[in-house]
Formats: structure tokens, C-alpha cells, sequence
């Protein structure tokens, strides 16, 4: 799970942030049938309880449907299932709304400080808040370095 690594998150908190809510529309959108709940602004462990719950038909190779319902999940959700380390936290977050809540707001929090470090490093906002200039962007040593030549 190198993935978490760069994430900056625990492995129980990858897999609580694999129960954000998905928007149907925008699963739409990226070429899917749908999401698997029609409340998109709602969060809570829904996710988890019809991972476990439902019975899931292969719709095409990446995607998965409820049987007899309109809801939909992808490879890569139905795979928390299959390796026993993931499927303990699928069960836990499934019947322990509260752990989930607290385990996804650990994580979410962490990659909010992750992303307002990039933010606040990136070249073009050094440049617009006057902490670089662009005289400095053709050295290597600074972060500035990193500003598109259209804007010399």
C-alpha cells in the first residue's frame, strides 16, 4: 500500500476515505453507471454496509451493480473485501458509524495539511505573493525555478 504512504495516511484511514460520498451524476460524468447511493451530500458508513450487504453482479470489468437495485460499485471498492486486513475494517466501519466518522475526519484533516503544503509552495503563488520574483525563476535552488516560461 505505497499509496498511503504518500497520502500521509494509515491503511484504516485509506479505507475510511473510500467512503466519501460519490456523486451520481459525476460518476455519470466519468463514464460509470452510477454511484452507489442516490444521496451524494450525506456522509456517513452507508458505503461500507451495502459493500457488505448487498449481493454484487459484475455490470463490466471495472464495475458492479446490486442485485435488483441501482446501485453501483466499482473493482477496486468490491477488492476492500477480498484481502482480510481491508475486509476487517469494511465490517468495522460498517456497524461503527462513530469509528468511521473519527477515522475519516483523521484523514481528511491529514490531506488537507498535505495539500495546503503543496499550495502554499507552489511557484505561482511564491510569485503572487511577492516571496519570489521573477528574476529568481531561472536558478535551480529555488522553487521559483519552477514558473512557466510564458510568464517572463
Amino acid at each position: 500500500m505505497a499509496d498511503t504512504k504518500i497520502l500521509g495516511v494509515s491503511l484504516e484511514e485509506a479505507i475510511a476515505l473510500a467512503g466519501r460520498p460519490r456523486s451520481a451524476a459525476q460518476q455519470k460524468a466519468l463514464g460509470y453507471s452510477g454511484a452507489y447511493s442516490e444521496n451524494s451530500v450525506t456522509h456517513s458508513n452507508e458505503f461500507f454496509s451495502l459493500l457488505l450487504n448487498e449481493k454484487w453482479s459484475s455490470l463490466r470489468e471495472i464495475e458492479y451493480k446490486a442485485d435488483g437495485k441501482d446501485i453501483y460499485m466499482l473493482d477496486t471498492d468490491l477488492a476492500l473485501l477480498d484481502a482480510p486486513e481491508l475486509k476487517t475494517y469494511v465490517e468495522k466501519f460498517a456497524t461503527d458509524e462513530a469509528a468511521f466518522n473519527t477515522i475519516f475526519a483523521s484523514a481528511w484533516a491529514k490531506l488537507m495539511k498535505k495539500r495546503q503544503a503543496h499550495v502554499t509552495d507552489h511557484p505561482l503563488k511564491l510569485l503572487l505573493t511577492g516571496r519570489c520574483t521573477l528574476a529568481e525563476r531561472p536558478t535551480f535552488r529555488s522553487p521559483c525555478s519552477l514558473l512557466p516560461d510564458g510568464l517572463t
